[in-house]
């Protein structure tokens, strides 16, 4: 099957399955127009329509920009709906090799990471209507907002963006297009096979808990398993992903949708069971409000039990999580609970007048309204009841962490914070690490807070908890101070000055490094790289001057090479950021580093022939990016001078020198024939070496042939007779 799918507006507006009422209201009529071309449009080709039976059919995605369109054959069916009589019907597309093509490979959600980079190829798709969310129990936000706000608390959760989409070239309205909750999903973010995981499915429309789940057969057992020791912390840890389990909850507590749950993980113990709430449909409603459900026992018992055991490490955790997610500026916070609909709100404004043309589930205007009322009585409220309700629960220390007369942020060389407690001792560390040790010890590397213990004379970070009299810990707080405040860079401040496409071994040793060649601390928070790659930037990466930050494909595979101090290539202070998503081309790659309102600042495409290093395509050396000319004064000529090859060196050392410069510089040393001029080399390339005399020979003339010594470096011996004055040698890469 071969499909090519033409639209034309001006006839999606007149078909008979829109709203005339919309469609031919002046008010709209731009929004309608503008919307329909704002969204990736989704058309879908079978014969017949969409049934539970899956059919064989055509997939297009058509991009919004006029990038070229990508179209598989793949297997296409309906799913949910079974309980209500809404006529919008919710698709999934699955592709399978008896369809012809066993992916959909495309970077549907770059832009749309939420700090989790997206895959770009998918086996599976769902295509989510709305059902009670479009109007009954919500406004068409719930579902999505949900995903986004896991993704926002640090967990593993389904990626989704919003889109149009036609089923035989007739409009169906706006869809959520997601990633599916199944095996291959989790083998796409967490590595290995599909058939290392397994699912469970907590469906549960009557009760206000959680029903136990039902893992799906054949693998029954590892859930099982991880269910006879949901009383013990210490064994249900490689069982369950307990934060990812924290944070599942404190979200549902948030709102108020369903009880149903969805859970994956793999069969052996390791990262264990994580989980995602399966019908958020109600989940951004006023009736939240006051609502408390936190003595839920929680997906298959598992949470209840671990608070019935009262673990003391499980209950720091859980006070951790809390502090982290419902206080200063975390994911449960009111602005960041606003700023995360806002965002979605704004990417559908106009697109959703179609969808209300569509289906008149909504129009345009209590859409509006629906949101208004969240963002004014929902959000600002609900943090607040939650916490409360926590800490009567026992789930949230009585007291907080101790507090900062100054919360961070930049302040002068010199500056004494100051922080504060009643209930006990502050004790405090500088490198990262927590002051209270498994099992409720207090560090070895802990020191207890004084006035003006801490000067901050270079960026630093404060690590605090408050320890009572009686051993009780209060949640973890850490703080971060500069000397000056960061800011976003521009286009000439970042360079790519290393990229290591092809290594000669292990694919996983791939890298880019990023510097940092500005005088000014750079915010990297929330940039990311694109093209061949895609990692976003977390929030709070800050990059010092001259510094260089290290974006890996494998943060196991880089560490064990250049982090490992037994390793012949360790060197300290390697700054990492990664795992990305995708790979570096080995035959030439698109390369961008993208701004937070996704501005290309620079772009380019590394290439392996002509003037492009040949010793960094498999050879072992990496490609590194020669100082950039002060005639590169805007974003126009840096793109040239990055995309030309003759500007790139290959790497002095095998593997590169990720992380630390070592510039190109010669040194004499004495051997058993004489003074020697010697100087690393790459195979492949051209040296000159020249020299001459101020005195009687104030020019510079070659000065010998070059030969290899045994440690592999080239040299030169200066001619016999030079033994009085002073002579000055330059050695010159030829390139």
């Amino acid at each position: 099957i071969q499909t090519r799918t033409f639209l034309f507006v001006d006839d999606v507006v007149a078909s008979p399955v829109m709203n005339k009422t919309i469609t031919q209201n002046p008010a709209y009529t731009n929004r309608l127009r503008a919307g329909l071309r704002s969204l990736p449009t989704i058309a879908l080709s079978l014969p017949g329509q969409p049934e539970y039976e899956e059919a064989p059919g055509s997939f297009e995605l058509i991009w919004p920009d006029g990038r070229d369109p990508v179209q598989v054959n793949c297997g296409i069916s309906r799913f949910g709906n079974a309980w209500t009589k809404f006529a919008k019907r919710s698709f999934r597309v699955k592709c399978r090799t008896r369809y012809g093509d066993d992916a959909i490979r495309v970077p549907l959600y770059d832009g749309f990471d939420h700090g989790r980079p997206p895959v770009r190829s998918f086996d599976e798709l769902d295509l989510r209507s709305g059902s009670q969310d479009m109007s009954e129990r919500g406004f068409y936000m719930a579902g999505r907002f949900v995903e986004d706000s896991m993704l926002d608390m640090g967990s593993l959760n389904p990626h989704g963006r919003y889109v149009h989409v036609y089923v035989n070239g007739v409009y169906w309205g706006q869809y959520d297009c997601r990633e599916l909750l199944v095996e291959s999903f989790m083998a796409d973010y967490l590595g290995g096979r599909s058939s290392d995981y397994g699912v469970v499915r907590g469906n549960d429309n009557v009760t206000d808990d959680f029903v136990l789940g039902a893992p799906e057969p054949p693998n029954i057992d590892p859930w099982e398993q991880a269910r006879a020791v949901r009383g013990t912390y210490d064994k249900v840890r490689s069982r369950v992903d307990v934060p990812h389990l924290i944070d599942f909850m404190l979200l549902w507590f948030y709102g108020d949708c369903e009880s149903e749950f969805r859970s994956c993980g793999p069969l052996a113990p390791g990262t264990g069971f994580k989980f995602w709430i399966a019908d958020a449909d109600g989940f951004l409603r006023t009736s939240a409000l006051g609502l408390n459900r936190t003595d839920r026992q929680g997906p298959g018992g598992i949470f209840g039990s671990l608070v019935r055991e009262g673990n003391p490490d499980f209950k720091v955790l859980l006070a951790d999580r809390i502090r982290r997610h419902c206080f200063n500026q975390g994911a449960l916070t009111p602005a960041a609970l606003e700023g995360r609909l806002n965002a979605r709100m704004k990417e559908i404004a106009d697109s959703l007048v179609a969808e209300c043309a569509r289906w008149n589930y909504r129009t345009p205007a209590n859409w509006e309204s629906a949101a208004n009322a969240i963002r004014t009585q929902l959000f600002p409220k609900r943090t607040d009841q939650l916490v409360a309700q926590l800490k009567a629960r026992g789930f949230y220390p009585s007291f907080d962490p101790p507090a900062f007369d100054v919360r961070g942020g930049a302040v002068a060389a010199g500056f004494r914070p100051q922080l504060s407690s009643t209930a006990g001792a502050i004790l405090y560390t500088l490198d990262g690490s927590d002051p209270r040790l498994p099992g409720g010890a207090i560090s070895a590397v802990a020191r207890e807070w004084r006035p003006d213990a801490v000067s901050v004379d270079q960026d630093l970070t404060l690590t605090v908890r408050v320890r009572s009299s009686a051993g009780v810990w209060s949640a973890l707080d850490s703080v971060r101070f500069f000397l000056s405040a960061p800011r976003r860079p521009s286009a000439l401040d970042l360079l790519p000055a290393e990229i290591h496409y092809h290594p000669a071994g292990d694919p996983d040793l791939e890298f880019i490094e990023l510097r940092n060649v500005s005088s000014d601390r750079l915010d990297l928070s929330r940039c990311s790289l694109a093209g061949g790659v895609r990692l976003p930037f977390p929030d709070g990466t800050i990059l010092m001057p001259g510094a260089a930050l290290v974006a890996v494909r494998d943060p196991g595979a880089f560490a064990a090479r250049f982090q490992d101090p037994t390793s012949p290539a360790f060197h300290p202070g390697i700054q990492i950021l990664g795992p990305w998503s995708g790979s570096l081309d080995n035959s030439g790659e698109r390369l961008a580093f993208v701004d937070p309102d996704g501005t290309e600042l620079w772009a380019f495409q590394y290439g392996t022939d002509g003037a492009w290093p040949r010793q960094a395509d498999g050879q072992g050396r990496s490609l590194v990016l020669e100082a950039r000319p002060s005639t590169v004064v805007d974003g126009a000529l840096l793109k040239a001078f990055l995309g030309e090859g003759k500007n790139w060196t290959p790497s002095l050392r095998e593997d590169g020198t990720p992380g630390w410069e070592e510039p190109f510089r010669a040194a004499f040393r004495m051997t058993a024939e004489g003074l020697r001029l010697e100087w690393p080399s790459v195979s492949g390339e051209s040296y000159r070496v020249e020299s001459m005399d101020l005195v009687t020979e104030p020019s510079w003339k070659p000065a010998g042939q070059a030969t290899s010594s045994t440690d592999g470096t080239l040299g030169v011996t200066p001619a016999p007779g030079v033994t009085s004055g002073t002579r000055f040698y330059r050695v010159i890469w030829v390139r």
